[in-house]
């Protein structure tokens, strides 16, 4: 009997070794199921983190470029701007000098007209240039030469 209780005794300690070791490796699945789980999630989370760095890197790089294209664009408006700008100050300086030699210039191409006119005048047959208050001289001054072309040209242009 002894031999029984020491024999059952044995049996109960190898049940709750066994219970005990049921227990751990129950415990130790859980365990390594949770850190599977979170070990997952993490490697989710952190490719998510990557992605949206890459994407960061991407916008970073497009938004560069973009900067780079606007600040050329820039840098041409502003060259045109002073290009046009000059232009406009040469132009003003070239009106000011017209405006301010208009009148002279009217004057002139008038004066000019009335030549013409009495010239037309004089060849047509008039001894005296009423317009510009200038006489014909006398025909002794001119060749003979000279007549004759004028009287061809009057002939012409009638």
């Amino acid at each position: 009997m002894a031999n029984q209780g020491v024999l059952d005794l044995m049996d109960m300690i190898a049940e709750g070794i066994h219970k005990e070791q049921e227990a751990a490796d129950n415990g130790e699945r859980e365990a390594a199921g949770t850190f599977g789980a979170l070990a997952q999630e993490t490697r989710e989370n952190e490719d998510h983190m990557w992605q949206e760095i890459t994407e960061w890197v991407k916008l970073k790089a497009k938004l560069a470029v973009r900067l780079n294209i606007d600040k050329e664009t820039n840098t041409q408006r502003t060259e045109n701007f002073e290009s046009i700008k000059g232009q406009i100050a040469t132009l003003h300086e070239e009106c000011d000098d017209l405006l301010s030699k208009f009148d002279q210039r009217v004057k002139a191409r008038d004066f000019e007209l009335s030549q013409l006119k009495d010239a037309v005048d004089i060849l047509a047959g008039s001894s005296i240039a009423p317009r510009t208050g200038l006489a014909q001289q006398q025909s002794t001054l001119m060749s003979k030469r000279e007549l004759a072309l004028l009287s061809g040209l009057t002939s012409e242009a009638a």
